[in-house]
């Protein structure tokens, strides 16, 4: 890695919010396994609990806070916690054949994440 992104705080930052995305499915698969995990049905429904959202709705810098990438990540990741609510909720309903299948196929949760993640990834090559 060049040292300017070595430097770079918002890529470093960005760099660390895709692998703690990764981090939160890992746990939403240990939550429809029946493993014990931290996510309640709160919390997966709140965008701003996660390390992500954490990040930018409370550590981002101002001047990024601005910028129509910024927009486009906070909406990807509030539909993405949207959804996730929706399919924990259909766990918890029994339906986890369902829920599994969203999870680890290629199901609207699915989706979401990819979308996400595939912009956070364009905001750091972006911020390089």
């Amino acid at each position: 890695m060049p040292c300017s992104q070595k430097q770079n705080p918002v890529f470093r930052e960005l760099s660390y919010a895709i692998a703690a995305h990764g981090n939160w499915k890992q746990s939403m698969r240990k939550a429809l396994d029946g493993e014990a995990c931290d996510l309640t049905p709160a919390r997966v429904r709140d965008d701003h609990a996660c390390d992500l959202g954490k990040w930018l709705f409370e550590d981002c810098p101002p001047q990024i806070r601005t910028t129509p990438r910024y927009a486009e990540v906070v909406r990807l990741h509030a539909e993405f916690h949207a959804h996730a609510t929706r399919v924990l909720d259909m766990a918890r309903a029994g339906l986890l054949a369902e829920a599994r299948l969203e999870v680890e196929g290629e199901g609207e949760f699915t989706r979401r994440s990819l979308a996400l993640v595939k912009t956070l990834l364009e905001w750091k090559a972006e911020a390089a």
